[in-house]
């Protein structure tokens, strides 16, 4: 996310500068690195979920395997 908003930084000013393809350019380049870091974190939090259910599921079984005749 730091890499987007150092762009958007750019990118704003280059629009002081007058510079408006470049600052259309660093914008597009913001999203795309903003959209990529949304990606990562949202992956992050489905393997933290599977890891969590994963340790859940090697609980029960345990359970199971004790309490099994």
């Amino acid at each position: 996310m730091n890499q987007a908003m150092q762009k958007m930084d750019a990118a704003e000013r280059a629009i002081n500068d007058k510079d408006f393809e470049l600052a259309r350019q660093l914008a597009e380049k913001a999203q795309v690195d903003a959209q990529l870091a949304a990606a990562m974190a949202r992956s992050a939090k489905a393997n933290k979920a599977a890891v969590a259910l994963q340790e859940a599921n090697r609980v029960l079984n345990l359970e199971l395997d004790r309490k099994a005749p």
